[in-house]
């Protein structure tokens, strides 16, 4: 199975760029930053504007920045977004390449209605530890502070 993945961008001054990417979609993938509780209030936006492009098509809720201890575990918002929609609901950390397989293999699972494991390990830098992830993003920023980015 191939993914081909789009980054429709959240902002709302690119709202109707987004239908033509959903249109002839077959799965989705709603992502959103933990640490940030805006960005949970979107979600069902997005799942809407999907379904309306696209009808019923399988979806994972993903919720990003697992690593970061700024978010609220037991918010009543991501509560719910764990029981809404009936699709899979994870939390992933992209920087620490942490859990960031999970959507994909679901949503191969259900597209192919079939077990399907990966067979191979994907070529990935390895996962920093938390301690080793803050020692890097500090020498980027004393190298170049106009450089960095925080994702």
């Amino acid at each position: 199975m191939r993914f081909e993945c789009w980054d429709t961008a959240g902002q709302e001054k690119f709202g109707r760029l987004r239908d033509g990417y959903y249109l002839g979609s077959e799965c989705g993938m709603i992502l959103f930053d933990l640490s940030n509780r805006n960005s949970y209030k979107t979600v069902p936006i997005w799942h809407q504007e999907v379904i309306n492009i696209t009808g019923e098509i399988p979806m994972v809720v993903v919720g990003n920045k697992k690593d970061k201890n700024t978010y609220d575990k037991s918010d009543t918002r991501l509560m719910a977004l764990k029981r809404s929609y009936g699709v899979l609901y994870v939390e992933i950390s992209a920087r620490l390449n942490r859990d960031y397989e999970k959507p994909f293999l679901h949503l191969c699972r259900v597209m192919l209605r079939a077990p399907v494991n990966f067979t191979e390990e994907l070529a990935l830098l390895p996962p920093l530890d938390e301690a080793e992830a803050r020692k890097q993003e500090a020498n980027l920023r004393e190298a170049d502070p106009t450089v960095f980015f925080n994702i």
